[in-house]
């Protein structure tokens, strides 16, 4: 087969998509892709995916220049002809979505998550969802990571049930995201590994460890993860370079690969995100055997069973996370160990990368022998 993977950045595609990559190029298709240019660009390539030429922008609202990627975009798809075209993300999915209505191309529609329109207000949101109706409604077949974003396609006209599944995130290597004894400091740990964006929570997150530092000065507090430059929810540089002085307890961490030494060494990791696909950050933590602190919004609220392996607190609320972060760090080891148990239950059953991986590339079987 030959599959088009096209997605915002190839940061995103390495990311959260590359084990599916991974696994289709073993099986021998020709894997081919469109997405901004960035330093994951040659990743994908030097590993036997193929760029498609295409000058897409991920973050333009230019009428016109949208017109001219989609139809630089129509016109190398036309070429290419692809037998599966996989979208991520709500550009992508609006591009590959009108292209699925006036031609035989068949397509995959990804819903990772509905991105800061749809939190924004009440007109943006009218607004895209009139336009996923236009661009989506001939998608041959629909993907989405939480039950809530299905429900609301639903609800709109958009997909069904028979072309629509729910998977659970993109899967999690239980080889490398696993618990490991360590020999920590005294210090009690509170993790947020994020994007700097305001729709994760950030600064309720800042205020509500501003609060539990008062109190408890054995525990720290660590936020790691770059900026979103063009995210309409992005942190100014002043307003960070603000919070990093007036909140020095807090330790700012540049986005790393080593994520994996970040989760070890913490003792809860927190996410009080207004809304999620399906958190990767709280899969990845929930595989090393850690207890979970996230609101309760579509995306967080799948991962968690409350006081089981966490908390799930108001979303946007400063006194529900501060009161979630104390009765954690008031906890014995003990129950502590019980709820990463739980949570590394929760991953074996749920967010092993294979299963997940696999139901995938059964979709995109499937579709391709009708």
């Amino acid at each position: 087969m030959k599959i088009l993977f096209f997605a915002n950045s190839s940061w995103n595609l390495w990311n959260f998509r590359i084990n599916l990559i991974k696994g289709l190029l073993r099986e021998n298709h020709q894997i081919y892709f469109i997405s901004e240019n960035d330093s994951w660009t040659k990743e994908l390539v030097d590993i036997g995916c193929q760029r498609v030429n295409v000058n897409f922008s991920a973050t333009s609202t230019s009428l016109k220049d949208n017109l001219i990627s989609f139809i630089s975009f129509y016109r190398e798809l036309t070429i290419l002809n692809p037998d599966i075209v996989m979208s991520y993300t709500i550009k992508a999915n609006l591009y590959a979505g009108v292209l699925s209505r006036y031609s035989k191309i068949k397509h995959i529609t990804n819903i990772t998550g509905l991105g800061s329109i749809f939190l924004s207000g009440n007109i943006k949101k009218f607004i895209l969802f009139k336009v996923l109706v236009f661009a989506l409604k001939e998608s041959h077949r629909f993907i989405f990571q939480n039950k809530d974003d299905q429900e609301l396609f639903f609800d709109k006209g958009i997909a069904t049930v028979t072309n629509s599944k729910v998977i659970p995130g993109s899967g999690v290597d239980l080889s490398i995201f696993f618990p490991k004894k360590i020999r920590k400091n005294k210090k009690f740990t509170f993790l947020m590994p994020s994007r700097l964006i305001f729709d994760k929570g950030i600064r309720e997150f800042i205020l509500a460890s501003e609060l539990i530092y008062k109190s408890y000065k054995h525990a720290s507090f660590i936020i790691v993860g770059g900026t979103s430059k063009g995210n309409p929810s992005s942190i100014p540089d002043d307003v960070l370079k603000d919070w990093k002085r007036s909140y020095s307890f807090i330790e700012f961490k540049e986005f790393t690969e080593d994520i994996v030494t970040e989760y070890r060494n913490a003792d809860v990791v927190v996410l009080p995100s207004y809304r999620e696909g399906f958190s990767k950050c709280l899969s990845e933590a929930s595989a090393m055997a850690k207890p979970l602190i996230a609101s309760n919004v579509p995306g967080c609220s799948d991962l968690i069973v409350d006081n089981r392996n966490g908390y799930l607190v108001k979303p946007k609320s400063i006194s529900s996370l501060h009161y979630a972060m104390k009765r954690l760090i008031d906890l014995d080891k003990v129950e502590i160990d019980k709820m990463g148990k739980f949570s590394r239950d929760l991953a074996l059953k749920r967010y092993d990368q294979t299963l997940i991986v696999g139901q995938t590339m059964k979709i995109i079987y499937n579709l391709n022998k009708n």
